[in-house]
């Protein structure tokens, strides 16, 4: 089983490993209990078991995986298996936090490894073996262990709380935090920080350092929330006293208007002089009463259907700026990783000076020559050499300046150029070491094209 922990930095991943470790340790003493023998935990965490941490861990074993050794993870009686690589113990469990600086595991070009140690892993499952690889993105894991991954789980920290989201697929995914990934995941749980687990590690306190903070908007929406629940309070108290007005009234009638009636015999003039009328409450039957209340019982769903659709609008606009946030992030995370994949190591270096611009590479078998934008042939190694034709967009390209024929061709024109299929002729004394510009490469040659 080969699970991917991934997560951006201070978002829960190594703290969930050390609680998928708790998990292991249970399980171990269960299969000691039923005579089975316990699996072997090997972990790369930074200061795990180390003396300056409050809590050690048993069962953990950091030799293998620090020592540099050649593991094979295939049938331990593989004839396949290389000399120099060993073999660990049937049903262990390796844990690599920040798996992309292991040498076998991170992405290089190809989909198939030539490594022993990754190629292996596609007979892991036959020795029962557990692998944890833990990265920022699953863009840096090998292509070929992409496809063996059983279990990808991505945690999601919002808003800096001491809680995360799990998201969990039963396959790699490429881009996690994309709403098609996240509607996918079979199943998302509810991840609380604990000390229990931030006590195992030397970056224990890292996520104490992440304040808080939550959107603005959301502020209206819990303000608006608030305004409706007072309203409805208010509501509710008016139309428990009326209710009580209309009981009390409605026995009390008779005793009241009987002797507070107006003598009707009076003169209007006398009437109006009185004080006493002036003064007396009228008095209202019931069923006017209950007009009154019927009538503020409209005015309040009336104000009330009022803020729910101003609620709706807030929330429309939230969900809209979240939305926006997200692709940001998602586009910054993703120009990332095609500079970091396609443009030069030194760029910068190369792009203030044309001399160090690789403008053009042939390759002949294992003889690999790299030019610049003069033809001049560049003192690179082979492997530097061939670091350009691993990928397209590494070789620099034109600004539209006219260069040599051999910069602007792109490399399947000149696989299928006859002219370039003759070797070129060796360079005289008087070349003062530089390369002819004329015909040169053959199969496998790569240029840049204009930009």
């Amino acid at each position: 089983m080969i699970y991917l922990l991934t997560g951006q930095p201070r978002n829960g991943k190594t703290q969930y490993a050390i609680k998928m470790i708790f998990d292991l340790i249970a399980d171990n003493r269960k299969r000691i209990d039923k005579g089975k023998p316990a699996r072997q935990i090997y972990c790369n965490i930074a200061g795990v078991n180390s003396d300056d941490v409050k809590v050690r861990l048993p069962c953990q074993n950091q030799d293998l995986i620090f020592a540099g050794q050649k593991l094979w993870f295939g049938e331990h009686d593989d004839p396949a298996k290389p000399e120099g690589y060993i073999c660990p113990d049937l049903g262990s469990v390796f844990i690599y936090d920040e798996c992309h600086k292991v040498p076998w595991i991170k992405e290089r070009s190809g989909t198939l490894s030539d490594d022993p140690s990754c190629y292996s892993l596609n007979e892991h499952g036959h020795c029962d073996y557990i692998f944890i690889l833990i990265t920022q993105f699953p863009q840096y894991v090998h292509t070929h262990i992409r496809g063996l991954i059983q279990e990808h789980y991505h945690i999601k920290r919002n808003f800096g709380f001491r809680s995360a989201k799990v998201y969990r697929w039963d396959e790699y995914q490429i881009n996690p935090r994309s709403d098609t990934s996240i509607k996918n995941a079979y199943q998302v749980d509810r991840f609380r920080f604990s000390s229990k687990y931030q006590d195992c590690y030397k970056s224990a306190s890292a996520h104490d350092s992440i304040k808080v903070h939550i959107p603005k908007p959301l502020y209206y929406v819990a303000g608006g929330l608030l305004l409706i629940g007072m309203l409805i309070y208010n509501q509710y108290q008016k139309s428990a006293l009326l209710k009580n007005m209309i009981s009390t009234q409605t026995a009390d009638t008779p005793a009241k208007i009987a002797p507070n009636a107006p003598d009707l015999t009076h003169h209007p003039k006398d009437t109006q002089t009185d004080p006493k009328p002036q003064n007396q409450p009228v008095a209202l039957t019931k069923e006017q009463i209950e007009a009154q209340i019927k009538l503020q019982q409209e005015q309040f769903e009336l104000e009330l259907a009022k803020q729910r659709a101003a609620m709706q609008m807030q929330y429309a606009e939230l969900q809209q700026q979240l939305t926006a946030q997200q692709q940001q992030l998602d586009d910054y995370y993703r120009r990332l990783e095609m500079y970091r994949k396609q443009l030069p190591r030194d760029y910068r270096i190369q792009k203030s000076d044309p001399n160090l611009q690789v403008r053009a590479v042939v390759k002949r078998g294992n003889d690999c020559k790299a030019y610049n934008a003069n033809g001049d042939l560049m003192t690179l190694t082979f492997d530097e050499c061939n670091y350009y034709l691993q990928a397209s967009g590494r070789v620099h390209k034109t600004n539209g300046a006219t260069v040599n024929q051999l910069e602007l061709t792109a490399v399947h024109q000149l696989m299928n150029n006859p002219a370039y299929n003759q070797r070129p002729p060796e360079p005289t004394a008087a070349a003062e070491g530089k390369e002819p510009r004329g015909d040169a490469p053959d199969n496998n040659a790569g240029g840049g094209g204009q930009k």
